[in-house]
């Protein structure tokens, strides 16, 4: 375990070193130099790590296709995935971010036609919790790139799970570009394999 301990302590050198490096938020959105994100992926951190640490310093995520974007303005959600109570917290005109690094990763790679994720707890007998977790598209394409932002905190409400809202508009810290590489997890097509 002391290994551990001393690994966890030269990643946690390099993460600061990045962030120590990045200038503070201003009213337009600072684009992470992608060779810099590369350079941390050689040295064992992940793009889910590196945004893991944005969340653990006060940010949210928001994943999208679209780049270069410098305001986020709320949009009419339509999740016709959850019925019931959720189904009005999953449809709200407003901006939608996670604390859940692997939302705005699926969410930035640029999809064609359906998709969407389902992520569900369970609590066994022996106490437990063992996540389910199905990310699904039609068909990915793996010439473009899309976008995570980070985003500050300030200004959106928990609306259940990993998912925080916001009705006002949002001037991302940081954009980082993503690409297929970088999301780790399996992506299904209902009834057919994924086209990639």
């Amino acid at each position: 375990m002391e290994h551990l301990k001393h690994a966890e302590g030269i990643l946690g050198g390099v993460m600061d070193i990045f962030f120590n490096q990045l200038p503070e938020p201003s009213d337009v959105p600072y684009r992470v130099d992608r060779s810099s994100v590369d350079r941390l992926v050689e040295q064992g951190i992940s793009l889910e790590m590196l945004l893991n640490e944005f969340v653990h310093r006060g940010y949210l995520l928001h994943g999208s296709k679209r780049m270069n974007i410098s305001l986020l303005e709320p949009r009419q959600a339509n999740d016709e995935g959850d019925k019931g109570k959720d189904m009005e917290e999953n449809n709200r005109n407003a901006v939608y971010t996670s604390n859940d690094p692997r939302i705005p990763l699926f969410m930035a790679l640029p999809k064609r036609g359906e998709s969407g994720y389902s992520i569900d707890g369970f609590i066994g007998d022996d106490g437990v919790v063992t996540e389910s977790t199905v990310f699904y598209a039609e068909s990915i394409d793996t010439e473009r790139t899309g976008s995570v932002y980070v985003v500050p905190s300030k200004n959106f409400e928990w609306a259940g799970g990993s998912q925080y809202t916001s009705t006002k508009s949002v001037v991302p810290s940081y954009e980082i570009s993503v690409n297929l590489s970088d999301f780790q997890y399996p992506i299904e097509k209902e009834n057919n394999r994924l086209t990639v």
